[in-house]
């Protein structure tokens, strides 16, 4: 990923892009309750509120060192209270503040259950004097005006001795707070944690809350407060200023890139992604055998300078921003996120990666194509990009984010992509019940892929989802990076899952009365089904005279044909499976044996629509002239079938799909409206 990154930081630099370059130890905040804290002069605390998510967003620490951060750290609550009387009330007193009796709450907080023990009490130490301290020797004299180093002033009333420690000030607040009925829920939180008695309580401390110091009176010091964007890019500022990026006076070594470095003898910055949560750009362990055979550990294996370490955590964080989606980034999955970009950025916005993933539901790949080739032909040729280069991350588990697809393109190759995707989506004949069928995104197919349905046309996921075509192969088939012998596994995969489902559609589509849900599904197989044989080489113009093609279509006139016959002849009573359906399996197998068991099935049910052909009933769902239309419909196939067949015992993938293909496809569409008259040798 570094590699990539490094790339694309050259092209943002090219394109006079500036990205927001953020300290490597100046943090975001978690995803907790986030709880500020407004402080008096003399160190006590005025007020409380609850940040929202867009006060949260702007916020960052300084935290070099895990759990030691300002000004904003995380604390747990004071007490632990475990007794189920006591914890039903606390829940009672949530939902009712009214129901409060401050002195009681307090009586029950003592020392025997308080949850600051000793080691996390000299973690809230470090946080409000041993950072601000080293922030402060930061800040030059002629900017020390300003509402932080007063704040800094302030934690120096802080002092070990009894009646000036946080912890003190903090509860007395609390207190002061329930007694007035004020805050009351925040006030709850930071005080008691509903314990549970069987844990350990070590173990058992409840979440943690981010508190954020600010001064109540920060008018008299400066512009903004502490939880505000500006002050927040100004600690940025000097936490940059205070370290020399282009360079090193005891510079010994050279990076992967060719700049002079001293090794920082630190791990690789993280990079928040969504989903993906943080992400190490790099991350190698000494304990990897691996890495003892050349004796190089740790970053020692490919090293990176403080200054290209920056230049790629910015590049990525600038490509990942929000405005971006869809364009240079999209989601396959929730564990797999696509990145695409330009050698060159376009002035105007072009959706390279919603061709591979959608943004929105409304979203349809055939749209999105047509305004990529139109954006894309619309380029001056000065500023048309020569690359495009695409990767792909997966979350592998709670510790590894690792590069699995890397491909490197231009933007002709990728708009002719699309170009055969759209028209191999299309490479299957007309199918009247699925009128709604839409081109599928790259990213869909290994859903409809690794679904497995089961015969009543169920799904028969277990808890854990098959997965034997991971998204970014979506992207891999978007692009003809597959080899044959991938995509006739693909095929084979496909028809085993979605068997089932083609047999319930088929079943139920041809006696009526089948499940509207089920059909977008179907519809999407037969789509994958299509593009597939394109990709092997198999069009429909070709495959629709092939011998498997017509035995399916024989298969469903023979439904068709025997639905007929129980509509008239049984009232309307249906068979559980008729004919053509019964013989799926069979024909897949053994195309000849099915064959023969279909002339022997369907003898019966030709002889009886040989008569009634000439009963002249017009009458909705009893009609004479399907019954010869029907006849007429096996002869042309059988017309078409005997040049082609051949004796195959077995039929391969490509003949299995073009099966199913041929029973689930509609017939000609003018001859369906054609009727028999009733004389003897006079059909129209």
């Amino acid at each position: 990923m570094i590699n990539e990154l490094w790339q694309l930081a050259s092209v943002l630099e090219q394109e006079n892009i500036k990205t927001r370059e953020w300290h490597r130890h100046y943090k975001e905040l978690p995803k907790n309750l986030s709880v500020r804290l407004w402080l008096n002069p003399d160190g006590s605390i005025h007020g409380c509120e609850a940040l929202t998510k867009d006060q949260v967003s702007v916020i960052r620490k300084y935290e070099p060192d895990n759990g030691k951060s300002f000004p904003a750290f995380n604390i747990y609550p004071l007490y632990r209270i475990t007794d189920s009387e006591k914890i039903s009330q606390l829940a009672q007193i949530e939902k009712d503040p009214s129901l409060l009796d401050w002195q009681e709450i307090k009586s029950w907080c003592t020392v025997d259950v308080s949850n600051w023990s000793q080691q996390r009490i000299n973690t809230y130490h470090k946080c409000l004097e041993t950072r601000p301290k080293e922030l402060r020797k930061l800040i030059p004299p002629e900017l020390e005006q300003n509402s932080v180093v007063q704040l800094f002033d302030i934690l120096t009333t802080y002092q070990p001795e009894p009646g000036v420690t946080f912890q003190y000030r903090l509860e007395s607040f609390i207190f002061e707070q329930l007694r007035k009925k004020e805050d009351v829920n925040i006030a709850l939180a930071l005080l008691i944690h509903k314990g549970n008695p069987a844990k350990d309580a070590d173990k058992d401390t409840g979440k943690s809350i981010t508190i954020i110091l600010d001064i109540y009176d920060w008018e008299k010091y400066g512009e903004y407060p502490i939880v505000h964007e500006k002050t927040t890019e100004w600690i940025n500022e000097l936490l940059l200023n205070s370290e020399k990026l282009g360079g090193d006076s005891e510079a010994d070594l050279i990076d992967a890139f060719g700049v002079l470095f001293k090794n920082p003898s630190e791990t690789m910055p993280k990079v928040k992604l969504g989903g993906l949560s943080e992400v190490t750009l790099r991350s190698m362990y000494r304990g990897h055998p691996c890495q003892s055979r050349y004796q190089k550990f740790d970053d020692e294996s490919y090293p990176i300078s403080k200054v290209n370490r920056s230049r790629i955590k910015s590049a990525l964080e600038t490509l990942f921003q929000d405005d971006k989606k869809g364009i240079f980034w999209s989601y396959l999955n929730n564990n797999e996120l696509l990145f695409i970009y330009p050698s060159k950025i376009p002035k105007v916005p072009i959706a390279f990666a919603k061709l591979a993933a959608p943004t929105e539901k409304e979203d349809r790949f055939t749209a999105i194509a047509k305004e990529f080739s139109k954006t894309m032909r619309g380029i001056p040729f000065a500023e048309k990009p020569e690359s495009v280069r695409i990767f792909v991350l997966r979350k592998m588990d709670k510790a590894r984010t690792k590069v699995i697809y890397q491909y490197y393109t231009n933007p002709d190759y990728l708009l002719s992509s699309a170009e055969k995707w759209e028209v191999g989506c299309s490479n299957v004949p007309e199918l009247r019940w699925a009128r709604n069928r839409c081109t599928p995104f790259p990213a869909k197919v290994p859903d409809i892929l690794n679904n497995v349905w089961k015969q009543d046309g169920t799904l028969a996921q277990g808890k854990r989802k098959i997965e034997q075509m991971k998204y970014y192969q979506g992207i891999e088939l978007l692009l003809d990076s597959f080899p044959y012998n991938a995509l006739q596994n693909y095929q084979r995969t496909l028809l085993a899952n979605a068997s089932g489902l083609i047999t319930y559609i088929g079943n139920t589509l041809h006696g009526g009365g089948y499940d509207q849900t089920k059909i977008p599904y179907c519809a999407d197989i037969c789509t994958v089904l299509g593009l597939l044989l394109y990709k092997c080489g198999e069009y429909k113009e070709t495959y629709m005279n092939n011998q498997a093609y017509l035995i399916g279509q024989l298969l469903h006139i023979s439904d068709e044909l025997h639905a007929h016959y129980c509509r008239i002849v049984r009232d309307g009573g249906m068979p559980a499976q008729f004919v053509g359906s019964a013989l799926l399996v069979t024909a897949q197998e053994t195309p000849v044996q099915a064959l023969s068991l279909l002339s022997t099935r369907m003898t019966p049910y030709i002889a009886w629509a040989k008569q009634y052909r000439f009963k002249n009933i017009s009458e909705n769902g009893k009609e004479s002239w399907k019954a010869g239309w029907y006849l007429r419909l096996y002869q042309e196939t059988a017309d078409k079938l005997v040049p082609v067949f051949a004796e195959k015992t077995r039929l391969t993938d490509i003949d299995r799909a073009q099966l199913f293909l041929g029973y689930l496809a509609s017939f000609p569409k003018k001859e369906e409206t054609t009727e028999y008259n009733t004389g003897e040798n006079n059909e129209n």
